[in-house]
Order: C-alpha cells, then sequence, then structure tokens
C-alpha cells in the first residue's frame, strides 16, 4: 500500500502574509512508501547520504535512528508546513553543535593524535538537557524539512532501508562493506541527479507556477529583456522614484521561494544580529571594555540590518532592481520573478536552482545619485626597446 506524504506542486494558492496575498505554490501528496517498489536508487542514495552523517557523527555516543524515523513520517505527514515549529528545531539543533556537537569533535580530533583511547578523551555528547532521543527527533523533523525543500522525490521504505544499514556502520573504510550502491556510486548519482536532473525539474516547476500567478486579478506584467516580471503595487509612493544606477535606497524587504520558504529579510538579518548581542551580553569570559566594544559595532550592525541603505544596483536581485523603479519613496510592492531575474540555476541557500522566487519591497527613501566619471587614463610614455648588443664569441 502507497502511503502519500506531502511536497509542493505548482498551482498558485492564495497565502495571506501580513495581509498580503503570495500565491504560493500549493502542498499536495507526491512522495510515498512502498515496500513493494523496485529499488529505488534515489531514496537509498538520499537515505544513505543522511543515514552516514547520524551514524559517524553520533553513533558511538549512542544516538539510534528509530526516534528519527519516527519525526521524519510524522514531519512528512503533515497536511500543513509549520515553519515557526522547524525554526526552533533548528534553533535546538544549532544550541547542540555549539554547546555539545563541537567541542565533542574537537576532543575526538585530538584524542586521534594521543596514545589514550577516545572513550578516554571525549566529553559527554549527550545528557539531560540534550539527550539522544530528543536531539535524533529534532534530526528527524530538520533532514525531513531538508528533503521536502529541495522537492526530492523519495520512497520512504528505501529510505529508512539506507539509514538502518548505515547505522551499522563503523567506520568510513568500511561504508561499502554495508550499503547497497557504494559511495563513489552515490557521489555520481547525486551529483548528477541535484545537478542535472533537479534543477530541469525546478525550472519546469516553477515556470507553471508563474503561469498561475499571472493569471489572478491583481498581478500586472511587464518584460525585462527577454523574461517577464509580475508585480502588485502595495503602495505607490512619491514621485521620487529611483531611476539610474547611482541611486541609493533605504529599504525593507521579505523573500519567499515559489514554495513559500522564507529565505531572506532584512527584519531575519537584524533578528540574527540580535541573538549575537544577546549571546555577547551573557558571556562572562570577556572584560567589560571589550565587550562594550563588541556590543556597540553590533548594535550599529542591527540598525544597517534592519533597514539597509545601499547604491541601488547593490541588491543583486535583477528583478528586485527593476521592480523597485515602478514605486516611489514610501512605496511598496511585491514582485514574482523567475530565476533568470533572480538567483539563476545556482540558486541562493534555500532559493532552489533555476527556482521563481516572490519579494515584498518596502522603499523607505530615494538619494539620486551621480555617475563619478572616471578618471582619464595618463597617457603613457612608449617604450623603446634598444636592441640587445650581440657579445663576441670568444
Amino acid at each position: 500500500m502507497k502511503k502519500l506524504l506531502f511536497v509542493f506542486v505548482a498551482a498558485a494558492l492564495a497565502v495571506s502574509c501580513g495581509g498580503r496575498d503570495y500565491y504560493f505554490a500549493k502542498e499536495q501528496s507526491y512522495a510515498y512508501n512502498d515496500p513493494e517498489a523496485e529499488f529505488d536508487t534515489l531514496s537509498y542514495a538520499v537515505g544513505m547520504n543522511l543515514g552516514l552523517n547520524v551514524s559517524l557523527n553520533y553513533g558511538e555516543a549512542g544516538m539510534t535512528i528509530e526516534p528519527l524515523k519516527e519525526a521524519f513520517t510524522a514531519e512528512t505527514n503533515k497536511s500543513t508546513v509549520d515553519h515557526d515549529f522547524l525554526d526552533a528545531n533548528r534553533e535546538v539543533l544549532n544550541a547542540f553543535s555549539d554547546e555539545r556537537m563541537r567541542p565533542y569533535m574537537m576532543a575526538k580530533r585530538m584524542a586521534m593524535f594521543t596514545k589514550d583511547t577516545v572513550k578516554k578523551e571525549l566529553p559527554a555528547l549527550f545528557d539531560e538537557e540534550y539527550s539522544a532521543e530528543r536531539i535524533a527527533t529534532a534530526l528527524g523533523h530538520d533532514m525531513a524539512q531538508y528533503v521536502r525543500n529541495t522537492m526530492t522525490k523519495v520512497n520512504l521504505h528505501y529510505l529508512f532501508q539506507a539509514m538502518d544499514d548505515a547505522m551499522k556502520v563503523e567506520g568510513q573504510a568500511v561504508i561499502d562493506d554495508y550499503m547497497r550502491i557504494s559511495t563513489m556510486q552515490l557521489q555520481r548519482f547525486m551529483q548528477s541527479y541535484y545537478g542535472n536532473e533537479l534543477p530541469a525539474e525546478i525550472g519546469n516547476f516553477s515556470m507553471e507556477w508563474l503561469r498561475g500567478v499571472a493569471k489572478k486579478g491583481d498581478v500586472e506584467m511587464f518584460a525585462v529583456g527577454a523574461d517577464t516580471l509580475y508585480y502588485r503595487i502595495e503602495k505607490p509612493g512619491s514621485e521620487l522614484r529611483p531611476t539610474n544606477d547611482y541611486d541609493t535606497i533605504s529599504f525593507r524587504f521579505e523573500g519567499y521561494t515559489c514554495r513559500g520558504v522564507l529565505f531572506e529579510s532584512t527584519a531575519k538579518r537584524a533578528a540574527d544580529v540580535r541573538k549575537q548581542i544577546a549571546k555577547l551580553q551573557a558571556d562572562t569570559t570577556m572584560s567589560e571594555d571589550k565587550r562594550a566594544e563588541r556590543l556597540a559595532k553590533l548594535e550599529e550592525q542591527a540598525v544597517k540590518a534592519e533597514q539597509p541603505t545601499i547604491p541601488l544596483t547593490q541588491f543583486r536581485v535583477p528583478g528586485a532592481i527593476e521592480a523597485m523603479k515602478k514605486i516611489g519613496a514610501g512605496g511598496e510592492i511585491t514582485v514574482w520573478m523567475p530565476a533568470e531575474l533572480a538567483y539563476g540555476a545556482r540558486g541562493n541557500r534555500a532559493v532552489l536552482p533555476n527556482e521563481a522566487i516572490v519579494m515584498h519591497i518596502e522603499l523607505n527613501d530615494v538619494k539620486p545619485g551621480v555617475e563619478i566619471p572616471k578618471a582619464a587614463a595618463k597617457p603613457r610614455k612608449p617604450v623603446v626597446m634598444e636592441p640587445k648588443p650581440i657579445q663576441p664569441s670568444k
């Protein structure tokens, strides 16, 4: 029996963020769990990759795979994606990495160069606060999010089979003894799939999604070269608009993938700096003078992150630059753009290769700029090469 799980299809779904409809691609059953299906290399390769990470990094410290598999299944079975939960889950893993995993791995490396046994050298990786079950569960949710965010089609039967096989591995030298495919085959397959097949699928998916967005009654469009931008002006703003590359803009923005994943925002950037400030304030190992100096710099960074002021062309997203020319200072615009006008064939962190995105931009201020002419190059004196006299042979 096939048990269907949730991934995304390209139909545009009205989803409100801050009162605005972004028309994200809606969720639909797609992945499956079929024990009777033929061996699926992709599913096994993904499970092998994830499972070896657990086995080689956590296995000897006592982590088991069952809580991870249960959390993985629970996450993929959700009818809607709870991004707040997943963000909090990621924070737990980040804290565990800083407070437990990093010291553990450093001690493990140091132990390789001593005569003492590794077990005597290693600090405890798991404890009451960060139990093996808690971290395995958190990893399960996080790995499921990764598989979903990369739009990877998997049969959980073979994905979990690979994880079980990987947990038997006790070192990199013996990986091929336990797995159904070799590490060389794994690398080649993953490079081929994620480097060629998946980007092509994402490109088709994105164009279908944009065609759905274009049909919405409140969306307009205009051509940028051979490509098309889709936009909705939320506030027109003043008559002061950015018109050339040398204008300076102050702005706020938030950017989402076509699947509704927030990949970047000025608020997020500022929040990340605030977390650094809180961490520094709690640090008792630093002198007061040095802490005050670093806190002042971070406070300045937080202000700049929340509302950057940069030349227009430094935004580095061609579609966003063109969209901002449609509004004036104090204006707001939502813009849907193909990969060619966004992050292209390489993507950017949470943005997949060839993936379309949507951005909401608040243009707070515009200061006209003037092109600074380049200084004329001074004429260079011609270099005259005198022929070297031939020395008489002795």
